[in-house]
This record gives C-alpha cells, sequence and structure tokens, in this order.
C-alpha cells in the first residue's frame, strides 16, 4: 500500500499532462471514417490542384503542366491524414513519452511500487544503457508515427473533377497519362468555346 501511495502523485502528474490527449484520441478512434474532401475547392476555376504525400513529385508535375499548358496555375497541398491514423500515431507518441519516462525514472518508479530493487531484467537491459535505449525508443517511435502519417497520395484535380489518383490505381501517372488526363478536362470543358485550344508539347525526355 506504501507503495501504491507513493505512485498515486505520479500517476496524478501523468493524467494532468497526458489525460486530455489520451481522450481526444480514443474518442477518435471509435468515430466513423468520414470521407476526405481533399481538393478542397482549390481546383475550382480552370485549375490543376495536387494533394500530395511528397512534394518532391508534386514539384515534377507542376513543372510539365506548366510547361505543356502555359499560363496554368497549379497549386498543391498535403493530402490529409485520416483521423483514425492522426490518433494511432498520437497514441504512439504518448507511448514513447511513457517509454522515456521509463527509461529516466525506471528506479523511482519501482521504489515507488514498494520494489526493494529494480528487477533484473530492467537493471540488465535499461539501467546500464539509458542512452541507448532511449535513442532505441526515439528511432522506432518515428518510424511507425511517420508510416501512419504517410498517405501516399498523388490525386490530380482539374477544375473540381479527380482526373488522377494515386489512392485508387495504386501507381504514379505517367507523364503523357497525367498530360492527357488534364487535357482531356480542358477540351470538354472549352469544346463549345469560339477560341480554340492550343497546348505546348512537352519537351523530350
Amino acid at each position: 500500500m506504501a507503495g501504491l501511495r507513493g505512485l498515486l502523485p505520479v500517476l496524478l502528474v501523468l493524467g494532468v499532462i497526458f489525460g486530455p490527449d489520451a481522450y481526444k484520441i480514443f474518442t477518435n478512434i471509435g468515430s466513423s471514417p468520414v470521407e476526405v474532401d481533399a481538393d478542397k475547392g482549390l481546383s475550382l476555376g480552370d485549375r490543376v490542384h495536387i494533394a500530395f504525400c511528397s512534394s518532391g513529385a508534386f514539384m515534377q508535375a507542376q513543372q510539365l503542366l506548366q510547361q505543356r499548358f502555359p499560363g496554368m496555375e497549379v497549386a498543391g497541398s498535403t493530402y490529409p491524414v485520416p483521423a483514425s491514423k492522426q490518433a494511432l500515431a498520437q497514441a504512439l507518441g504518448l507511448v514513447q513519452m511513457a517509454g522515456f519516462g521509463f527509461v529516466v525514472f525506471g528506479e523511482k518508479i519501482f521504489e515507488a511500487l514498494g520494489y526493494a530493487a529494480p528487477p533484473e531484467v530492467y537493471v540488465q537491459n535499461v539501467a546500464g544503457n539509458k542512452f541507448g535505449v532511449g535513442i532505441g525508443i526515439w528511432f522506432v517511435g518515428n518510424f511507425l508515427q511517420n508510416q501512419l502519417l504517410s498517405t501516399g497520395a498523388f490525386e490530380v484535380y482539374y477544375d473540381g473533377t479527380l482526373v488522377f489518383s494515386k489512392l485508387r490505381q495504386g501507381r504514379m501517372p505517367a507523364v503523357e497519362e497525367l498530360l492527357s488526363a488534364v487535357e482531356t478536362q480542358i477540351t470538354a470543358r472549352l469544346s463549345d468555346a469560339d477560341a480554340p485550344v492550343q497546348f505546348v508539347d512537352p519537351p523530350a525526355q
């Protein structure tokens, strides 16, 4: 009982620090999925909008599109991460912080629990190598969080219409495939216009 009384202040402090975030995380995990509006109207007005995971891929596509369609506005934004994955990433962050706390304050935690000495497994694997264990927790936690927050998206919109989706196709578009998809949408919208549509051939690769 004395050990539990000593642990109570620690638990109280942890609850105050992490309690609100933990509540949000678990309520988000249980919520119903909502369809992601990745375009948010950014492609309206004869514009191209690319919702991406990698900014490098967006910059290459932006250059190709503006070479093919001079004067075209090509906007980019990061594809939104689903709320469930954000919640899991936040949960991993809390576990990571708890791991750091266990590494640094492990002896005091066991003392508060009434142990005369920390367990041998802690002494052998953690106490003698706190720096290495802490670095391991940092790398593994960050890797898992990055995996959860990586969408792999490359969603191309023109004037409110999705013209290519990597999430649906499971691959990046070929250069001509991307240019042709946008050109088809432009031609369809201008088919009744009096002014002719002029495009510039992309440079030879």
